[in-house]
């Protein structure tokens, strides 16, 4: 199973998302950039957490990061997961060049990240589990 599926990996990326949302607030980020990508990141991941469960034993097979991805798409889901990923940066730039201010730019690409981690974190923790028990069998 690949690193990326690792509940550890996940948490440590999640901090790293926290680092870069305090990072952004200190540049006066505007914050509804934030709460639109939250809120987008929420969203995403649900479907990215449905798509894990939906196809558990493909996940376990999976060696890179591409290989998650190309089995993310094979379930709709996954696949409005990967779309919002770029629907989200589209907004976020838009966004931001607009206010002019690079730190809302990061603030809405660290929030959807965050909140999509999360959200998948339960489904991450589970899909540990179910390989731990598989091998163990």
């Amino acid at each position: 199973m690949n690193a990326t599926l690792k509940p550890v990996t996940n948490l440590v990326v999640c901090g790293v998302w926290i680092v870069l949302i305090v990072l952004s607030l200190a540049a006066h980020a505007r914050l509804e950039i934030g709460i639109a990508s939250g809120a987008l990141g929420v969203i995403a991941g649900f479907l990215q957490a449905r798509a894990l469960r939906a196809n558990a034993d493909r996940f376990r097979e999976t060696g890179s990061m591409w290989s998650v991805r190309k089995v993310m798409t094979l379930s709709v889901g996954g696949k409005v997961s990967i779309a919002l990923v770029w629907v989200n940066a589209l907004m976020v730039l838009v966004w931001g060049f607009k206010v002019m201010s690079p730190g809302s730019i990061l603030l809405g690409y660290a929030a959807f990240n965050l909140v999509r981690d999360l959200v998948t974190l339960p489904a991450v923790f589970w899909l540990g589990r179910a390989a731990d028990s598989s091998q163990a069998s």
